[in-house]
């Protein structure tokens, strides 16, 4: 073995598993190694004096340079690390170079299938989006025609059957108008409209259109909006709406016992009338375990195998409202426990037009004392907050016999508001407006009902006298 320096050193580099070079200030090949010349072929005096295959400017300028060398038979691939070298050396800089031919490979590779299958999942979403609209078609024609069977006559037994086609195609069109609407979100075919709209009327429109439902369940429904929120919004309202009607309904659908309120509040306002409000529509219902949350926006997606079973439904419902926020800008998420409900919840960026005006003379009810008597522990907390905004004084009562005590024991202001939930039932919510009437005598009071779908028969059948 040789005792010069410098020849141990080229040993060394010989061994290298990189191919390793040195190039002069001009850019000329002074040394190459073994594996350099693996890699190139020939031998190494055939490299000495050829120009460097690198850019030493470039090299210099970057922590690591990848060059691509194309070959008669194969691309090679080396990510070069260039260092300078001192006075003493004969040439200026040293390089090594690492085969990184096969991650180059694999990275294409996995380029290529991302690429197809981005391509397979587009193919997807429009095939869905096809076949979604064409069977909804002839299943409308057949739902009219169920509709048309049952204003016939008909005996019970086949009124029953006909009641069955009907719900069951009900169902199943809510199922193919998910994966109808889904698939063209995944498309990227729906575009977000930016007009101006009502927000109380939304509300109104949603929680009407979701009432009866609510009410042949025998479920509360209710909403509050903060007036610190604007009137008019500028933005999609038919998104928004199809949002609020998925959580409501997903509500409805998991819950036996109380019933689904909607809140809405703001969170933010800047001085260029841009808003960000809170939705929160919570439930009394089975709840979701905890490590279920974070994928219950997935697609095809319920909290366990049991509730895909027990409950109808095509699982979409809530990845469409994922990804309706996520093009409004906004954040969806759910907070809850097992058994005791859920709040699905989201925040949205809108601009407003202008700010909410009180649809209540709010002079007129300061000071003003309003006794909430209702079943429902939804139904009080919503009257309760709304008739606290224009500052009135609210006390709450769950039956007839509590309201009783809280007229009796009356301090201070005196009741001048009686609001009655028809869901007392009859007989005490008409004996209560009585008492209410014999007490608040001599000053003036008034009482209000509150009707739900199924209470509408006893203002057509003259029943409202009783609270003139």
């Amino acid at each position: 073995m040789s005792s010069d320096p410098r020849d141990l050193e080229s040993d060394i580099l010989a061994a290298f598993d990189d191919a390793v070079i040195r190039i002069s200030k001009e850019g000329l090949l002074t040394f190459v190694n073994h594996k350099f010349c693996v890699l190139f072929g020939g031998a190494a005096s055939d490299w000495i004096g050829q120009r460097a295959p690198i850019d030493v400017a470039t090299a210099q300028n970057a922590d690591y340079y990848d060059v691509c060398y194309e070959r008669l038979d194969e691309t090679l691939w080396l990510s070069w690390q260039i260092t300078p070298l001192n006075h003493t050396s004969s040439a200026a800089f040293q390089a090594v170079g690492r085969d990184i031919t096969r991650r180059k490979n694999h990275e294409d590779s996995l380029a290529a299938q991302k690429d197809q299958a981005e391509e397979e999942n587009d193919a997807k979403s429009l095939f869905l989006a096809t076949i979604s609209h064409e069977i909804r078609t002839p299943m409308n024609g057949v739902l009219g025609i169920a509709e048309l069977l049952l204003d016939s006559d008909l005996t019970p037994v086949q009124r029953t059957y006909v009641n069955i086609i009907k719900e069951s195609g009900d169902n199943l069109l809510g199922v193919i108008n998910d994966v109808l609407d889904y698939s063209r979100i995944e498309a990227g075919k729906v575009s977000l409209d930016e007009e101006p709209f009502d927000l109380s009327m939304l509300v109104h429109n949603v929680v009407e259109l979701l009432s009866t439902r609510a009410f042949e369940n025998d479920l509360d429904l209710a909403a509050y909006i903060d007036p610190a929120c604007p009137s008019t919004l500028v933005g999609d309202e038919g998104r928004l709406r199809q949002v609020l009607i998925n959580l409501i309904n997903n509500g409805l659908k998991f819950t036996h016992q109380g019933g689904v309120s909607l809140s809405i509040t703001c969170c933010d306002r800047d001085s260029h009338d841009n808003v960000q409000l809170r939705f929160a529509v919570r439930d009394t219902g089975i709840g979701i375990p905890e490590d279920a949350q974070a994928k219950i926006f997935d697609e095809f997606t319920q909290a366990d195998d049991s509730h895909a079973r027990r409950y109808e439904g095509s699982g979409l419902g809530l990845a469409i409202c994922r990804k309706i926020v996520d093009a409004f800008g906004g954040e969806i998420g759910v907070d809850s426990v097992p058994n005791l409900g859920s709040t699905f919840w989201f925040t949205i960026p809108f601009k407003s037009q202008q700010l909410a005006q009180p649809s209540l003379p709010v002079n007129d009810l300061v000071g003003l004392k309003a006794l909430v008597v209702s079943p429902s522990a939804i139904t009080r907390d919503i009257l309760a907050a709304q008739l606290r905004q224009p500052s009135m004084l609210v006390v709450t009562a769950t039956c007839t016999d509590d309201a009783m005590l809280q007229l009796n024991a009356e301090e201070g202001t005196p009741f001048t508001t009686l609001i009655i939930d028809m869901l007392l039932g009859e007989e005490d919510a008409f004996a209560l407006n009585r008492a209410f009437t014999a007490h608040t005598k001599g000053r003036q009071a008034r009482s209000l009902i509150l009707l739900r779908p199924g209470d509408r028969s006893l203002l057509e059948e003259g029943r409202s006298e009783a609270f003139d």
